[in-house]
Parts: structure tokens; C-alpha cells; sequence
């Protein structure tokens, strides 16, 4: 059959916003109309003209005579009330779709947006360190500008570059 979780999430969402006689309409009109339309109505009148007789031999006199005696059928009649009855539901369960879409996307731009925040909370994290690193090896060297006299050194830490001796 067809994928029936569409339907579900959709029925799910309209629950949370429908009241107790709500839920209890769309129980009524979906499950007894709908089922009994499918069922009972086709057996009882399904084949409406072949007991109906006309007193003519006129050929389509049992159309005419019929289509004079009933103008609409009781099935189509059935279809159509329940068409009607039905509109506001299906007008709210296309709001909800509708919303249910702009919520998705909606979701999407938050996802991305905290991708951005996070590559540039990175990029800040990283551009600190650089400064720090950078701003001691100037202070260094204008210590060691001073002094005139620098030894370098294998990397003791992360910050410290050179080392500068002193001898005064």
C-alpha cells in the first residue's frame, strides 16, 4: 500500500491543537460517513436504473423517466453532503500542512545558522590565540631589541618563542 506516516504526523499535529468534540467530529465523519459510503451505499444503490421501468417503448425513455423521477443519485448526493460537511477540516488540515512545511524550514535555517555560529566562534577562538602569540613575540622582541642579545630556545609552552639573557 502507500506510505501512511505522512498521514500520521499530520494527524498527530492536528490532535495537539483540536478539542475534545473535535477529535470526536473527525472520528465521526471520516470513520462512520466514509465507511458507510464505501460499503452499505454501493450494495444499496448501486444499480439504481436496472429496476426501473418505463411505460413507453420510446428508446431513452428509462433515462429521461429516471433523471425526471430522481435528479441526483443517492450515491453522488452522499459524495457530495459529505464534500461539504467535510471543507472546514480540510481547510484546517491544509493549514496544518502548511505550517508543518514552515516549521521544517524553519528548523533548516536554525541548523545552518548554528553551523555559522560555531565556524565563527572557532575563527574568534583561533584569531585570540594567534594575538596572544602574536603580542608576546613583539613583546619579546622589543625586549630582546633592548638587550641585544638573544638565545633561541626549543618550544618550552605554546606561548613562549624566545628567551631572552640577560647579561647586566
Amino acid at each position: 500500500m502507500g506510505d501512511w506516516s505522512a498521514l500520521g504526523k499530520l494527524l498527530d499535529k492536528v490532535q495537539a491543537y483540536s478539542t475534545a468534540g473535535g477529535k470526536v467530529w473527525l472520528s465521526i465523519l471520516f470513520i462512520f460517513r466514509i465507511l458507510v459510503l464505501g460499503t452499505a451505499v454501493e450494495s444499496a444503490w448501486g444499480d439504481e436504473q436496472s429496476a426501473f421501468k418505463c411505460n413507453t417503448l420510446q428508446p431513452g425513455c428509462e433515462n429521461v423517466c429516471y433523471d425526471k423521477s430522481f435528479p441526483i443519485s443517492h450515491v453522488r448526493f452522499w459524495v457530495l453532503q459529505i464534500i461539504f460537511v467535510s471543507m472546514p477540516t480540510l481547510l484546517y488540515l491544509s493549514h496544518v500542512v502548511f505550517l508543518m512545511h514552515k516549521e521544517e524550514k524553519l528548523n533548516k535555517k536554525e541548523e545552518k545558522l548554528r553551523e555559522i555560529q560555531t565556524s565563527v566562534q572557532n575563527y574568534q577562538w583561533l584569531r585570540v590565540g594567534f594575538r596572544g602569540k602574536f603580542e608576546h613575540g613583539t613583546a619579546s622582541l622589543r625586549h630582546v631589541c633592548k638587550h641585544k642579545e638573544v638565545v633561541p630556545v626549543t618550544r618550552l609552552s605554546h606561548v613562549r618563542i624566545l628567551q631572552v639573557t640577560d647579561h647586566l
